[in-house]
């Protein structure tokens, strides 16, 4: 007989520390540190974890700036904020459609071809998931 475990936790605080933004321009500018923000709930298909650090994202001062939305694909806007002419992107082989409908000129499947030994070469690759050391 199977039995499921719930583990609850009681020392979730209310509230927690954000920065954030509510308009565009220079992140200096519109960034702040929020220490009143409320703590979402979680439901029961999600988790809730504490973050004790984070990086900031090359892309975040673009995106505070104005220049894209968080809804903007990443692929296109390779072109827009890096000035590619040309963007290849990797995936499985289930998702290199996605890819291609999402803006990539070239849509690599990962599990079959190592871009490095491509033909083409890359002038700049933005690895989101710290995978490629040469990236």
């Amino acid at each position: 007989m199977a039995t499921s475990a719930t583990t609850t936790v009681n020392n979730i605080p209310s509230k927690m520390k954000a920065w954030v933004y509510s308009q565009y321009g220079k992140p200096e500018d519109v960034l702040k540190l929020e220490t009143d923000i409320a703590v979402p709930d979680v439901k029961d298909d999600q988790v809730l974890i504490k973050v004790v650090a984070v990086a900031q994202n090359p892309i975040y001062p673009k995106r505070m700036s104005g220049l894209f939305k968080a809804n903007d694909s990443p692929l296109p806007l390779a072109k827009h904020v890096f000035g590619a002419s040309k963007v290849a992107a990797t995936a499985s082989s289930g998702k290199l459609e996605l890819l291609k409908s999402l803006g990539a000129d070239l849509a690599i499947d990962y599990k079959k071809e190592n871009y490095e030994d491509l033909p083409e070469k890359f002038d700049l690759v933005y690895d989101t998931v710290v995978k490629l050391p040469k990236s």
